[in-house]
């Protein structure tokens, strides 16, 4: 069984992106769910979301616009990479679904 969550806890000014969730899976040799094994990852040390350990406020710091920046950076990279590793041009026509992580729905639509 695997378990994760996540929760997200903003300052009122982006309210709307505060938010919980989780998922619960059972993986056995005959899952139904298949994992590509032909993946894509970007990572970047940069200060657009973070919580200090020092910092007794519950909520983490954030720059709007850095951060957006950073998420579609991170996008076309992974985009790239997945296309060259899977010998296609367009990614959205050789998959049957995508799944992101992505703080709000406009992001992902922007990506």
């Amino acid at each position: 069984i695997v378990v994760a969550s996540d929760i997200a806890s903003y300052t009122p000014r982006f309210h709307f992106s505060s938010a919980a969730a989780a998922v619960a899976m059972l993986i056995t040799p005959d899952a139904r769910v298949v994992l590509e094994p032909k993946r894509a990852t970007c990572m970047k040390d940069t200060y657009d979301f973070h919580k200090p350990v020092a910092d007794v406020k519950p909520f983490a710091h954030l720059d709007g616009p850095h951060s957006v920046q950073c998420y579609l950076e991170g996008f076309k990279i992974c985009s790239k990479i997945l296309r060259n590793k899977l010998g296609v041009e367009r990614l959205a026509e050789s998959m049957d679904y995508m799944v992101f992580h992505s703080p709000n729905t406009r992001l992902v639509k922007k990506a």
